[in-house]
């Protein structure tokens, strides 16, 4: 049976960058996973580009 995790501060790294437009809008979706073994946590946050025009 597997070991439980022991209590472990979460530290995140980006595992996954996805682009997509909205209304026109250049935004980056961003998945930031915990990189613990066998942990996980994980969360998302969505960033609107800045236009560079």
């Amino acid at each position: 049976m597997a070991q439980p995790l022991k209590p472990h501060r979460h530290i995140h790294f980006i595992e996954e960058v996805t682009e997509f437009y909205k209304h026109n809008q250049k935004y980056k979706r961003i998945k930031y996973s915990c990189y613990v073994p066998n942990c996980h946590h994980c969360y998302y946050r969505t960033v609107k580009c800045k236009d560079n025009g």
